[in-house]
């Protein structure tokens, strides 16, 4: 029986051991964690409240920020290094994209914010030729493919369409991917995007499917980002049941994504190039038309073209 202790003994010793360095593992990280604490935060206090100049702090802060900057406000120095990082990164950038990856003051990030959240228009008629018309303003999330779905019945109605991307600034690429999937058997892929050297595709999906002969695209200088990711991938998918209408677009040809800060600064950044099926995309200047023509003309030319 002493036998039988002693070995019961040596079993808690050891499970007892196990757990004290367990414990003080733990507490050892967490004293690790606590004494370093955040690098960004450890700066920030070295020169907030160590440096032997704060006004040189303050001066380098205000002139870098602009109209970011803040008076008195100890939350600068955030947006500080922000806008340090991105002035730095955009030195290696293209022209195109060093506006992409930017911080906006307050004034300027609440009125992004509404121009990315207003609702584009949409509209389907169908015109006397038989041929549907649907304009659309752009792809506003969780609201162009509602409204045009709200149409399948004129949508179903005909086999050739015009669809008017004039002025249409791009928006979110969910809402591209759902609108396009209408013209696509499901699985086939209809967008690709680079992102972190890494090609990822995206494929259609949903009942809601269009038949289609011929599909002509307006287009115009303002036709940007998403809306000219629809004419191109289409084109380059159904070349010869796809015409292109109007005036060079605008040739934003990347995507950006949008945070804000601790502080309510809005910033955003190139997050990946947007491609069609094949990896290809368009470039800075944007997608010539096949067809050239500008107002009233551009609906009279693809109607034309979709007669014969």
């Amino acid at each position: 029986m002493k036998v039988k202790r002693e070995k019961s003994k040596k079993g808690v010793n050891a499970v007892l051991i196990i757990i004290i360095i367990f414990l003080l593992t733990v507490i050892f990280l967490m004293f690790k964690s606590l004494y370093l604490g955040d690098r960004i935060t450890k700066l920030e206090v070295y020169l907030t409240e160590y440096y032997y100049s704060p006004e040189h702090l303050e001066l380098a802060m205000k002139n870098t920020l602009g109209d970011v900057y803040e008076e008195n406000g100890f939350s600068n120095f955030d947006n500080y290094l922000y806008k340090l990082v991105i002035d730095d990164v955009n030195k290696y950038e293209p022209a195109e994209i060093q506006k992409y990856n930017a911080i906006f003051s307050r004034e300027r990030s609440e009125n992004v914010m509404e121009q990315i959240n207003e609702v584009g228009e949409v509209s389907v008629s169908l015109l006397e030729d038989g041929i549907c018309y649907i304009k659309i303003g752009d792809f506003s999330k969780g609201e162009t493919y509602e409204m045009l779905t709200e149409n399948m019945d004129i949508l179903n109605s005909a086999d050739k369409f015009i669809i008017d991307l004039r002025g249409n600034n791009g928006g979110y690429i969910e809402e591209l991917i759902k609108t396009m999937s209408l013209f696509y058997p499901n699985d086939q892929v209809v967008f690709t995007e680079l992102r972190g050297g890494e090609l990822r595709e995206h494929t259609a999906f949903g009942k809601s499917k269009l038949n289609f002969e011929k599909i002509a695209f307006l287009c115009d200088e303002h036709t940007a980002s998403s809306a000219e990711v629809m004419i191109f991938n289409m084109n380059s998918d159904f070349d010869d049941k796809v015409f292109i209408v109007g005036k060079s677009t605008y040739g934003k040809y990347f995507q950006y994504s949008f945070d804000k800060s601790e502080t309510e600064h809005l910033f955003i950044f190139v997050s990946g190039l947007m491609c069609n099926a094949e990896g290809e995309t368009f470039g800075v200047d944007g997608i010539a038309p096949e067809y050239e023509a500008e107002g009233e003309q551009c609906l009279e030319t693809a109607r034309n073209l979709l007669k014969n």
